[in-house]
């Protein structure tokens, strides 16, 4: 059953019903199914609950994608966030690009909680680029800058 969805996302990768997954998880579906470019579940589900389901029946919180990005470098969800930190994620992980979680962050709560469970603030991607070269000129991205510039002094 899990070829068919080599090209396709699958029922885990997109439901927000706990019952649903689980009735798909006890077809022997792997927690951890790939779709098109190595996305699993994790990679693109945003149901916490889901999402814990999944971890509990095996799903890998560093499983990587094609392009090297696990499920840390792209959910920012801070709920996710420690979630995937709690069973095991790798707060430094490597894309193809050399980016860490922490180059991706898209919210200064996701960035807290990185730095508080042992990222690397100077990790330079490929790019030689420190994370905080990599956010936006908004305000959120702003005080992502301001937190890491605060934590090197």
């Amino acid at each position: 059953m899990n070829e068919k969805f080599v090209n396709t996302l699958s029922i885990l990768h997109k439901t927000a019903s706990v019952v649903e997954a689980t009735n798909f998880l006890n077809e022997e579906v792997s927690a951890d199914i790939k779709a098109q470019g190595g996305i699993t579940p994790l990679h693109f589900n945003e149901n916490y609950k889901v999402l814990k389901l999944l971890i509990g029946r095996g799903a890998d919180v560093n499983a990587s994608r094609d392009d090297g990005q696990t499920p840390l470098h792209i959910q920012n969800d801070s709920k996710i966030v420690q979630l995937l930190i709690d069973n095991g994620a790798n707060v430094n992980a490597l894309n193809m690009y050399g980016d860490t979680p922490l180059h991706l962050s898209e919210t200064l709560e996701k960035v807290k909680l990185l730095v508080s469970n042992g990222a690397d603030i100077n990790i330079l991607n490929e790019d030689n680029e420190l994370p905080d070269d990599c956010y936006g000129e908004d305000m959120e991205s702003q005080n992502m800058i301001n937190f890491l510039v605060s934590m090197r002094d």
